[in-house]
């Protein structure tokens, strides 16, 4: 149970009468979440929510705190966490990224590496706490950068999608000796604004951390943010949340898209003459469908095109793809390839 004074100073405070009325809707308030804490202010406004929802239902939250270790800061992260849970009265659960393991995600960036061993550690966690899903605090901002950023690279509709609302993950989905397991990950503050998220945690005076990196304009996402997001509120208000109902009206289509038949296929392996036979259009979508399927990658334009051209044009040998992928051609099979030379069938 949350103390008196945090119990006073939040319980009716709009963010969290949403996030109470969100859980309800998801089924949520008799289950046993993982709330993933990075310290930072939007993830503690969903501890306080958390906190709060627990009146009144037999909700069982337990906070998790991931520790990166590539930040000078990152010490002070554990004590500001930890602090946060005490005020909360909300159990926490605290896991470090083994030191080296970044560098062993063979063909990705710093961040994707950090991001799929934050959710190996998360999904570990889950399991051994029998919690049955981990919330995390993306909220309308986040959305709206991260439709900005696929769309500025040229991504198709499941760019265009942003962060779903709920989603369930094979992890790890790359290649691991670690087993696989389902990690249910749910987000409940995507219709909430950064700044409302910030007044929250500003009323009950706590303690947040404050990560630098999230100020670096030379980063795609905080030049979106800082620069970008801020001149478009300017000229329509409200582009924040137009831009996340953008998204949801994109992950619609993607998740009921028009059937669109594919090449022929034996055994999951595609022979790409069929692809011809289809409207240009369809090709286009046929190529993302089989990508995204066998990888997980969203390619961009000129990547489907480049890809739809080497295919319906009977390219040999192999082509890159981007994020230490290759699609490779024998005869008449296309097959696709990830960075650690594991050969997986392109499927639908």
């Amino acid at each position: 149970m949350v103390n008196n004074e945090t119990r006073r100073g939040g319980a009716g405070h709009g963010v969290v009468q949403r996030l109470s009325a969100r859980l309800h809707d998801l089924g949520l308030v008799d289950s046993k979440p993982l709330v993933g804490l990075s310290g930072g202010a939007d993830s503690t406004a969903l501890a306080i929510g958390m906190s709060e929802a627990l009146r009144g239902s037999r909700l069982r939250p337990r906070l998790a705190h991931i520790e990166h270790r590539v930040r000078p800061g990152a010490g002070q992260d554990v004590i500001t966490v930890l602090s946060t849970a005490q005020r909360l009265a909300l159990p926490l659960s605290i896991r470090a990224i083994p030191d080296g393991v970044i560098a062993s995600h063979v063909g990705t960036g710093p961040e994707e590496a950090m991001r799929r061993e934050r959710f190996l550690l998360l999904a570990r966690l889950a399991a051994e706490t029998a919690c049955t899903a981990v919330l995390t605090a993306h909220h309308a901002d986040d959305q709206a950068e991260t439709v900005l950023g696929h769309l500025i690279r040229g991504s198709g509709l499941s760019g265009a999608a942003g962060i779903r609302s709920s989603t369930t993950l094979s992890v790890p989905w790359w290649r691991s000796s670690a087993p696989v397991s389902a990690l249910v990950v749910i987000r409940p503050l995507l219709a909430e604004r950064r700044r409302d998220l910030k007044a929250l945690v500003s009323h009950l005076d706590l303690t947040v951390v404050d990560d630098e990196t999230n100020r670096d304009v030379d980063r795609t996402r905080a030049a979106l943010r800082h620069r970008v997001l801020p001149v478009l509120e300017e000229i329509h208000p409200g582009a924040a949340l137009a831009l996340s109902r953008f998204a949801a009206l994109a992950r619609a289509a993607v998740d009921e898209p028009l059937h669109v038949p594919g090449p022929p296929s034996r055994d999951g392996e595609f022979d790409g003459r069929g692809l011809t036979d289809l409207p240009v259009g369809a090709q286009r979508l046929a190529v993302r469908t089989w990508v995204a399927a066998g990888s997980g990658l969203d390619l961009t334009f000129e990547r489907t095109e480049a890809v739809r051209r080497w295919v319906a044009g009977g390219g040999s040998g192999s082509l890159e793809i981007g994020g230490g992928w290759s699609i490779w051609r024998s005869g008449r099979t296309i097959t696709l390839h990830d960075g650690n030379g594991d050969r997986r069938p392109i499927t639908r």
